[in-house]
């Protein structure tokens, strides 16, 4: 037992350091949140995307009362050049299933600009 108490401190942090480097790309940071890039960003899509529809709901509900975590994150992704066009409209299409998504993630992707 006296051997096990010996490596446990170091198991803990060999662990520690393990989980610590995992997923590090998982959930963007809250740059989204900080950046005024990314606020203005959000802003041109509510007003020239938000009368276009994302599932059931449109496009201004979605930026700015829905609190869609994972809706906030992928744009995150995507306006800060973490993730692809394709991959945005992937990840946007596979979180709102209901009706034509397409009119709506194309209005996103050019409000973005060149990068």
């Amino acid at each position: 037992m006296r051997g096990f108490a010996l490596r446990s401190p170091r198991l803990l942090l060999a662990a520690t350091a393990l989980l610590a480097g995992c997923g590090q790309n998982l959930i963007a940071p809250d740059s989204l949140v900080e950046s005024a890039g990314a606020d203005a960003y959000l802003d041109r899509i509510a007003k020239n995307c938000g009368k276009l529809t994302l599932g059931a709901r449109n496009v201004e509900y979605v930026v700015n009362f829905a609190n869609d975590a994972f809706f906030l994150d992928v744009t995150s992704k995507f306006y800060h050049g973490r993730i692809s066009a394709e991959t945005f409209a992937d990840d946007v299409n596979s979180a709102f299933l209901r009706g034509d998504n397409g009119p709506a993630i194309r209005c996103m992707i050019a409000q973005r600009g060149p990068q």
